[in-house]
Parts: C-alpha cells; structure tokens; sequence
C-alpha cells in the first residue's frame, strides 16, 4: 500500500487507486499516517479532521464506526 500525503491524498493498492471516503475520513487517515506506530489520541484525530471547525461532539464522531472503521479494510495488515 503507498499513501502519498502531500498534495491532494492518495492511496494506492496492489489494484490501483482505492477510494476512501469523504474529506474527514481522509483527513484521519492522514493522520494516522503521519502517526505510524505511534499512538493517536481521538482529541488528536477530531483536530485534524476539523480544523478550527471542530464540531462539539467531533470525538464521538471520529470514534463512529463509518469513520475509522472504513478504513480497515485498506489496511495493509488488516488490522480490526
């Protein structure tokens, strides 16, 4: 798997392209990229995904299953 971080997000899988949702989504993944093998707090993760925007239940909102668990199956590892 090859993320490319600068510029506009890009993933790519031994298929080509994957596609990984919307803006925060990739945002988190970003992050969590940026982050490897190091441990991300949510509060961390909420920033990152919206900006100065953050929404009041922006953590809840990381934490939502549609969000980080989207991005599993593009694991390489395939962690759960």
């Amino acid at each position: 798997m090859l993320l490319r971080l600068l510029g506009a997000l890009q993933v790519r899988g031994h298929q080509g392209e994957l596609q990984v949702g919307g803006a925060i989504t990739r945002r988190i993944l970003a992050m969590l990229a940026v982050n490897a093998n190091r441990p991300v707090l949510v509060e961390g993760l909420a920033a990152a995904a919206w900006d100065d925007e953050e929404p009041a239940m922006a953590q809840r909102q990381v934490q939502k299953q549609d969000r980080c668990s989207a991005l599993r199956p593009h694991s390489p590892l395939g962690v759960s």
